[in-house]
């Protein structure tokens, strides 16, 4: 965002954090920024759009109860705001931008299963909409954008499938 970097909270070896930071690759440097505003998690998603950064989904530490807040990080203010939560909570899903809509597809249920299909989210309205994902991608995969599509490259654990769809 803005040429800089951010990264925080997760769960690592049995410790929880909130904590978010800023890298600034011309100064070299991490910033501690204002801490993530709910109770830690692990696997949650994020993409960035319009300059702020968005973090989605995921699950809570110990519990692994999945979650489907959404919040939004205003770099100026370094202040987060909650926005319209995830139609069904989601953790692992993957998050990318197209067209100034933002898009989370896949990732696992709150029943621990693979959900094979997303949402589109509208920041002028402030809304999540349901979509079908192509291709039948359930969990655990790569994508990447280049103008207006998105290309998925199926995986399961870190190996290639024989799949790869443009939508």
């Amino acid at each position: 965002i803005n040429g800089k970097g951010y990264a925080g909270m997760g769960w690592f070896s049995g410790y929880s954090t909130s904590l978010f930071y800023e890298y600034d690759p011309v100064s070299n440097n991490w910033t501690q920024k204002a801490s993530y505003p709910t109770n830690t998690v692990h696997d949650a998603g994020s993409f960035s759009l319009n300059n702020e950064g968005y973090v989605y989904g995921g699950a809570v530490p110990y519990s692994n109860a999945v979650q489907a807040v959404t919040y939004k990080y205003n770099t100026l203010s370094n202040s987060w705001s909650s926005v319209a939560p995830l139609p069904t909570g989601l953790r692992c899903g993957v998050g990318y931008v197209l067209n100034n809509m933002a898009y989370v597809i896949n990732g696992e249920s709150p029943s621990g299963t693979p959900y094979g299909a997303g949402f589109r989210y509208d920041p002028i309205t402030n809304n999540w909409t349901s979509i079908s994902v192509p291709g039948g991608f359930t969990y655990r995969y790569n994508i990447a954008t280049k103008d207006s599509e998105a290309f998925v490259i199926k995986t399961l654990y870190g190996t290639f499938g024989n799949n790869m769809n443009e939508f």
